[in-house]
C-alpha cells in the first residue's frame, strides 16, 4: 500500500498514520469482477488491470479506458448511463476516501493526488486524439505510435487482445484485422502474434 504513488516522498513512519486518516482500505478484484466505487472515494490501482467500459443502446460495448498500476480511479470518470468498470485480471485497488485526504493540509500529499487524477486526464486526453482519427488505419497508427513512446521501443507488444483494442479504438474487429494486414502489406507494420513493429 505505502509503496504507491499517493504516498511518494512521504515519510514511512507518517504513511500510516496518514493512511489511518483517510480511511484507506485495499481490495481484491477477481478477473471479470466489476468495481464499485463511492462519490468520496479514490482508487489507486496496485496491481491487474482494470477496464472502464460503456455499453451503447445497441449492446455494443466500447473500452472507455484502461488502468494499469498506479492508475486512478474516481466516480467522476463516469457518466451518466452504461459504464462500468471490471477487473479484466486479478486486481488489488488500493481505496481513500479524498474528502478526509485534503483535509489533511498535508502539502505532498495532495500534490500526489493531483498528479494521479492529472494522469487520469492524460489517459482521456490520448485516447481522445486516437479516436478523433478519420479512419481505421489512421487510428491504429495513433494507438501504436502512442504505445511505441510508452514501451520505449519501435516494437511494441499489445497490452490486450485483438477483440478488445478494436473496443478501444471504436472500431469493427474484422476491418480492423483487416487493416492490420493491408498496413503489412504496404510496408508500415510488420505484425508477429501481439508484437508488431513500426517500419
Amino acid at each position: 500500500m505505502y509503496t504507491c504513488a499517493l504516498f511518494n516522498g512521504i515519510n514511512g513512519v507518517v504513511a500510516p498514520l496518514l493512511a489511518k486518516e483517510m480511511h484507506c482500505t485495499t481490495m481484491v478484484f477477481e478477473k471479470n469482477e466489476q468495481i464499485k466505487i463511492s462519490k468520496n472515494q479514490l482508487g489507486i490501482v496496485l496491481s491487474g488491470k482494470i477496464f472502464v467500459i460503456s455499453t451503447d443502446e445497441d449492446g455494443r460495448r466500447s473500452i472507455i479506458e484502461i488502468l494499469l498500476r498506479g492508475d486512478a480511479l474516481a466516480s467522476e470518470m463516469f457518466y451518466a448511463g452504461d459504464h462500468y468498470s471490471i477487473a479484466k485480471t486479478k486486481t488489488e485497488v488500493l481505496f481513500a476516501d479524498r474528502g478526509a485526504l485534503f483535509s489533511l493540509n498535508n502539502a505532498r500529499l495532495c500534490e500526489n493526488a493531483a498528479g494521479l487524477l492529472l494522469g487520469a486526464v492524460r489517459r482521456r486526453y490520448t485516447h481522445i486524439d486516437i479516436l478523433s482519427r478519420k479512419t481505421t488505419e489512421k487510428k491504429l497508427l495513433a494507438y501504436l505510435n502512442q504505445q511505441s513512446i510508452k514501451q520505449g521501443a519501435r516494437q511494441i507488444r499489445v497490452p490486450m487482445s485483438y477483440s478488445d483494442l478494436a473496443d478501444y479504438l471504436s472500431a469493427d474487429r474484422c476491418a480492423m484485422m483487416r487493416e492490420l494486414k493491408k498496413m503489412q502489406k504496404n510496408g508500415k507494420i510488420l505484425v508477429n502474434g501481439k508484437s508488431i513493429t513500426i517500419l
